[in-house]
Formats: C-alpha cells, structure tokens, sequence
C-alpha cells in the first residue's frame, strides 16, 4: 500500500513540476502580444487563446500538486479547535467529497471530451487563427483524474491515521 501512496504522491509531484514550468511560456506570450499591440501597433491572432491554452493547463493540471501539498484555500477555524482526531476525520471526509466531485467531472467530461475530439473541434472565437481545442478539452477529464487519485491516497492516508490513533488511545 505505501508503494502505491508513494507512486500517486510522486505522479501529482512530477505533474505539479512539469506543469509549473508553463509560467515561462505563458509570460512570453503575454509580453510578446504586448510589445506587438502596443509598441508596433500589430495585435497578434494567436496570443490571446495560446495564452488560455497555457494558462489552462497550469492552472487545471496543478491541482493534484496542490492537493498532495495541501496548498489549496481552507479555512482552519473549526479544523483549528478539533483534536488531532478530529482534524483527520474531516481530512477523511473532505476526501471523499473530493472524490465524488472529481468522479462526476471524469465521467462527464470524458465523453464531453471524446465528442469534441470525434469532430476535431476548432474554437470559437472565430479568429484567422482558430486553433483546435479537442486535444484542450481532454485536460478537465485528466486533471480531475489526477486529482481524484491524490485525493484517494489522502483519503486512506487520514483511515490510517484513525487506525493508528484508535490502537494508541487503547494502549
């Protein structure tokens, strides 16, 4: 079992990693668009929605990082005046519902997914440059995959801890 908490930890962890690194690409894309609009006076078609696509995957593939180093926005009120037990139950609970809530996304979003990639989708946006975004759609399914993995490996890593605090308290 610690093979496999291990194993998800260092997927959300080189994910995290890699996906950070699209910061460098989207600030070039920003900047660049920026200098051409305003400094020589030619918008780009293509710096807005690469700038999505980049921004996009960042955000939405960081999540199981985030969630693995417990860098997401919580509020400690009440955990803060629980027992140690009583802080890994509602780490225990607030899994699960990460759970059910990434199970739903996958399972709507992969045929959402799958869908747009059977008709090779294009954007919206109706520019001259209108990329296809199937390929950009199958990120919700995969990030919400992501995360519902690391939220299993927290979910029986809290069980694990009840456990182990049961057996001390009863020594």
């Amino acid at each position: 079992m610690k093979a496999i908490l291990h194993g998800i930890n260092k997927i959300s962890e080189r994910t995290g990693e890699t996906v950070s690194l699209l910061i460098l690409p989207l600030i070039g894309i920003i900047v660049f668009g920026v200098i051409m609009r305003y400094i020589f006076n030619n918008p780009l078609d293509w710096d807005f929605e690469s700038s999505l696509f980049a921004y996009g995957l960042h955000f939405m593939l960081g999540g199981s990082y985030c969630l693995m180093r417990g860098a997401h926005v919580s509020v400690e009120a009440i955990p803060g005046r629980l027992s140690k037990r009583g802080q890994i139950l509602i780490q225990a609970v607030s899994s699960l519902v990460i759970i059910f809530c990434c199970i739903i996304i996958v399972l709507i979003g992969s045929p959402w997914a799958w869908q747009s990639t059977k008709i090779l989708e294009h954007s919206i946006h109706q520019t001259t440059f209108n990329p296809p975004i199937w390929w950009y759609k199958w990120v919700v399914p995969l990030s919400a995959l992501l995360i519902l993995l690391q939220a299993i490996a927290d979910f029986v890593v809290a069980i694990q801890e009840l456990i182990n605090d049961k057996k001390t308290e009863e020594r």
